[in-house]
């Protein structure tokens, strides 16, 4: 007769994340994945809140010159672009969404994203906030949807490792082309994207203790930055804060792409009050996730993980990380993660 013998239970002894970290891990790799949903950042302050997905779809176009481009600038307001994009119409070489302080270019158009606040709402009253905010994620994802005949050019795909202005660094595709961390291919069928996320403890904690200007409040991951090209500003009754990511891409003149825009943020205060659910404080788990994210953008560039998700990329990074400061076992987060994305 067999004898039963009872299966060994790894034991934990690295690190473990929460569910919140671990869908943080998701939101970061990447924000359009169905797993994303409802996540949060694990770290204090980690009060009830509202979990918001927000997404938008927009067409883009390369201009007469045969260069579009689309800018990403995140938010906690729905009545402040957060995308910056060319129509057909557009005649210039370079990215180049303002012609003078508060004048859209010619053949620029700007998009917002359907947020549950306006910018209104997040500023204080007589000292206090009524609701404030916190941006888990942002993504951006492009897709030729032009003729076969005309499919030709390049993407390139680039968010400012430390959230400066991008037209500092990649205000023209031979700028952009030139940047270790930008993501260069062909355009064909198959999509480009860019992701971002909190940086440090003004990017990763609430908006109502970010002090200053109205700026830092609904544009918390553009630091104190809020010029465009040329030293340009945008002011529609709020100071917009810079772009921090971009996509450009070149072609035959009027060819099309579908945009998708993703924002993952966590709402709190008096308005949000009601509609709030718990968050996990996980500080060892957002600081390995966070030290994770930092590998991915060489990871991706590594020859060999040219064919792996972003997931499985943010996986490994875990594992790595998790693995340099102590022996780790960490199979529940890749059962957990496996099992829910892959």
């Amino acid at each position: 007769m067999q004898k039963c013998v009872p299966k060994k239970v790894p034991k934990d002894n690295g690190v473990k994340l929460s569910p919140c970290a671990i869908k943080y891990a998701l939101a970061i790799a990447d924000p359009f994945s169905p797993g994303a949903k409802q996540s949060c950042v694990p770290r204090a302050p980690s009060i009830p809140s509202l979990k918001n997905t927000a997404v938008t779809r927009i067409t883009a176009f390369v201009g007469t010159s045969g260069v579009g481009f689309v800018l990403l600038n995140p938010t906690l307001a729905n009545d402040l672009p957060a995308l910056w994009y060319t129509q057909a119409t557009f005649t210039g070489l370079a990215v180049t969404p303002l012609s003078a302080n508060n004048t859209i270019t010619t053949g620029v158009t700007t998009s917002n994203l359907p947020l549950p606040y306006n910018s209104t709402s997040l500023l204080s009253s007589g000292g206090s906030y009524q609701v404030y905010g916190r941006i888990v994620s942002s993504g951006l994802r492009i897709k030729y949807t032009g003729t076969t005949m005309n499919e030709s050019g390049a993407y390139y795909c680039y968010v400012t490792p430390n959230h400066d202005n991008v037209m500092g660094y990649a205000g023209s595709a031979s700028a952009a082309g030139a940047l270790l961390e930008t993501s260069v291919t062909s355009i064909d069928r198959e999509p480009c994207s860019i992701a971002c996320y909190g940086i440090n403890d003004n990017e990763t904690t609430y908006s109502n203790t970010n002090s200053g200007t109205s700026q830092s409040v609904l544009f918390p991951f553009s630091a104190i930055n809020n010029t465009f090209n040329n030293g340009y500003t945008y002011n529609p009754g709020y100071s917009n804060g810079s772009p921090i990511g971009v996509i450009i891409f070149t072609g035959v003149a009027g060819s099309s792409f579908l945009v998708e825009c993703i924002q993952h943020t966590e709402y709190a205060g008096p308005s949000a009050a009601t509609l709030t659910t718990t968050t996990d404080a996980d500080t060892i788990g957002f600081d390995t996730v966070q030290a994770a994210a930092s590998l991915l953008p060489l990871k991706k560039q590594e020859s060999n993980n040219q064919h792996k998700s972003p997931i499985s990329l943010m996986l490994e990074g875990i594992k790595e990380v998790a693995m340099a400061l102590k022996p780790v076992a960490i199979n529940s987060l890749v059962k957990y993660g496996t099992a829910m994305l892959m």
